[in-house]
């Protein structure tokens, strides 16, 4: 794989990607049907792709920058590890469920009086969004972090309170998310 082809930080955040979902799956009660790298069959089609269980990692890499990272808002993001996160959420969840995440936790911490004001929960990842996410780098990177997590966690757990048949995918959903590099700037 030419990952010189791709800006730095996709690149880190692809390969941790690549590793968490690099499997074909195809069981009965998953949702998004059949999907190898997390890639569902319907998005393989739409890049002319006819079977999923076909895509090769190059296919998927293209496949990972212009359905996820660049729908996802994500080189908007200085840090390479909020990018990282909001890929990786993209991936499995769909670009704006994770732009929503992101919004969220920010919101968590930072909509008081004394934060950079509320965002708009909308899922778009924009120029408002991104830029009130960067104010705050790099100080708050950890936190950013694990409020995105949580609001992931939360999430799973009310798809599975509303659905009980998706409580088989609970702990591949939760072992799969990033973990919070040591590196991630902590306040």
């Amino acid at each position: 794989m030419n990952w010189t082809l791709y800006p730095p930080s996709f690149a880190y955040a692809c390969q941790k990607t690549l590793v968490r979902e690099g499997v074909l799956t195809d069981h009965p009660s998953d949702r998004g049907g059949k999907t190898k790298y997390g890639i569902t069959a319907a998005a393989a089609a739409r890049h002319g792709i006819a079977d999923v269980a076909t895509i090769s990692v190059e296919d998927a890499v293209k496949i990972y920058y212009t359905d996820y990272w660049q729908v996802a808002g994500c080189e908007r993001l200085r840090s390479k590890y909020i990018a990282a996160e909001l890929f990786d959420t993209a991936v499995l969840s769909g670009p704006g469920t994770a732009g929503r995440f992101l919004q969220l936790a920010y919101n968590v911490l930072f909509a008081g009086p004394s934060g950079g004001g509320s965002l708009t929960v909308d899922g778009k990842v924009g120029a408002i969004t991104a830029a009130k996410v960067n104010a705050m780098l790099p100080r708050w990177e950890k936190a950013l972090l694990n409020a995105a997590t949580g609001e992931q966690y939360n999430h799973f757990r009310q798809i599975v309170a509303n659905n009980p048949s998706q409580q088989v995918f609970l702990k591949g959903w939760l072992g799969k998310r990033l973990d919070v590099p040591d590196d991630a700037v902590e306040a």
